[in-house]
C-alpha cells in the first residue's frame, strides 16, 4: 500500500479538481446563471489558480521534499475545500449585492471560493512527483505516471460528477465529500503532524454531510421552504407576499432556478389568476387563434401558464416540454399539479423535441 501512496493521493487530488469545477458552476448558476460568461470566468480563474499551484509546488517541493510538508499542501487544500462548502452562499449573496456585472462579480467569486482550493490541489502533483524522484535515470517515466494518474483522476472525477453526484448528492454535500477525502489523503501521506486536527476535521466535515441541507437553508432567504437537487441545478421554492399598489396582498408560492428571482408562481389562497404578468401575454394566443386546439410550450415551471390555457380554453390540448424533470415534480408537490388528459409532458431538451416533432 505504501508503494502506491503516492499514485492513490495524485489520483484523488486530480479527481478533485475536476468535481470541484463542475460544482462550481452549480454553485455559481443560483447566483449568476449558466451563460458562457460564467463559464469563462470560473475556468479563466481556476486555471490561473492551477498554474500559480504547479509553480509553486515545484519551488517548494525542493525546499523540503519531504512527507511532512506534503501531508501539510494537502491538509490546507482540504481546509479550503471545506470553507467554501460552508461559506458559499454568503460569499455569493454579498458579491451579488456590489457588483452588478456578471464579468467581475464571476470573477470575483470564483477568486474567493475556488482558486484557494484549487492552487493547493495543484501543488500536489509536482510535490508528489519530487518525492517519487528516487531514480533520475527513470524520472520522466515517474513524471509520467504520476501525471497519468492525476489525469486518470480528473477523468473519473468528471464522469462521476455528471452521471451519479450531481443526480443524488447537493452540492454542499459533494464539496464537503471532497474536503473529507483530501483530509484522508493528507493523512495518508503522514498522520504524525497536527493528527488530531486531521481526524476531528474529518469527523465534523463527514458529520456535516447530514446537515448540509440544514447548513445551505441557514444562509438561504428566510422564506425558502424547499431546495430540491437536480442534474441541471438547484431548484429554490419560497413562499411570499405580494402587497399591490391598492393596497391588498396576496400569498404566493414561487419557484426559481436560483435564489434573487421568482420564474413560476401560484397564489396559495385561491388560484384565479397568472401572478406574473407578462404571462398573461400568452392570452393573445386565443386572440390571433381563435378556436385553438393544439398548443405548445417550452418550459413548464410551476405549470401556471398551461393550466390557465386549458381553462381558457376548454376544447384545447397542450404540450409541454420541460427539461428538468425535478421541476414537473416540484410542480406536482409544491404547485397542485395533477395528472390532466389534456396536458402532456416532455421532459426532455425543448430543441431536440422541436428537431423530431411532427405536429405543428
Amino acid at each position: 500500500m505504501r508503494k502506491y501512496t503516492l499514485e492513490i493521493i495524485v489520483f484523488i487530488c486530480g479527481m478533485a479538481v475536476m468535481v470541484f469545477e463542475l460544482v462550481g458552476a452549480r454553485v455559481l448558476a443560483a447566483f449568476m446563471g449558466t451563460s458562457i460568461i460564467v463559464w469563462s470566468g470560473l475556468i479563466g480563474v481556476m486555471l490561473l489558480a492551477l498554474a500559480l499551484g504547479y509553480w509553486w509546488g515545484g519551488k517548494a517541493a525542493d525546499r523540503r521534499p519531504d512527507f511532512k510538508s506534503f501531508s501539510a499542501v494537502i491538509f490546507i487544500a482540504a481546509v479550503f475545500m471545506g470553507l467554501t462548502g460552508i461559506f458559499k452562499l454568503p460569499v455569493l449573496n454579498f458579491i451579488t449585492k456590489i457588483i452588478k456585472d456578471i464579468r467581475f462579480g464571476t470573477v470575483l467569486a470564483s477568486l474567493v471560493l475556488f482558486a484557494p482550493a484549487s492552487f493547493f490541489l495543484a501543488a500536489i502533483s509536482p510535490y508528489a512527483a519530487r518525492l517519487k524522484l528516487a531514480n533520475l535515470k527513470q524520472s520522466g517515466q515517474t513524471v509520467g505516471n504520476l501525471y497519468a494518474m492525476s489525469t486518470a483522476g480528473s477523468i473519473f472525477g468528471t464522469f462521476l460528477t455528471g452521471f451519479v453526484l450531481v443526480l443524488y448528492v447537493g452540492d454542499t454535500r459533494i464539496i464537503l465529500l471532497l474536503s473529507v477525502l483530501l483530509f484522508l489523503c493528507s493523512l495518508l501521506a503522514f498522520s504524525k503532524k497536527w493528527m488530531k486536527a486531521k481526524v476531528l476535521l474529518v469527523v465534523l466535515l463527514f458529520a456535516g454531510q447530514f446537515g448540509a441541507a440544514h447548513l445551505d437553508k441557514f444562509f438561504l432567504p428566510k422564506n425558502t421552504v424547499a431546495v430540491l437537487n437536480s442534474q441541471y441545478g438547484n431548484i429554490y421554492i419560497s413562499k411570499q407576499v405580494l402587497n399591490y399598489s391598492d393596497g391588498t396582498a396576496r400569498p404566493i408560492v414561487a419557484l426559481s432556478t436560483d435564489v434573487n428571482t421568482v420564474q413560476s408562481a401560484m397564489y396559495t389562497d385561491r388560484d384565479n389568476d397568472l401572478v406574473i404578468p407578462y404571462a398573461r401575454v400568452f392570452r393573445l394566443a386565443a386572440h390571433f387563434n381563435p378556436g385553438i386546439k393544439n398548443a405548445l410550450i417550452i418550459g413548464g415551471g410551476a405549470y401556471s401558464v398551461p393550466r390557465d390555457f386549458i381553462k381558457r380554453n376548454s376544447q384545447a390540448h397542450i404540450d409541454v416540454v420541460e427539461i428538468d424533470p425535478k421541476v414537473t415534480l416540484a410542480a406536482k408537490e409544491y404547485f397542485s399539479l395533477t395528472p390532466d388528459p389534456r396536458i402532456t409532458t416532455y421532459n426532455e431538451d425543448g430543441r431536440v423535441f422541436l428537431n423530431q416533432n411532427q405536429k405543428k
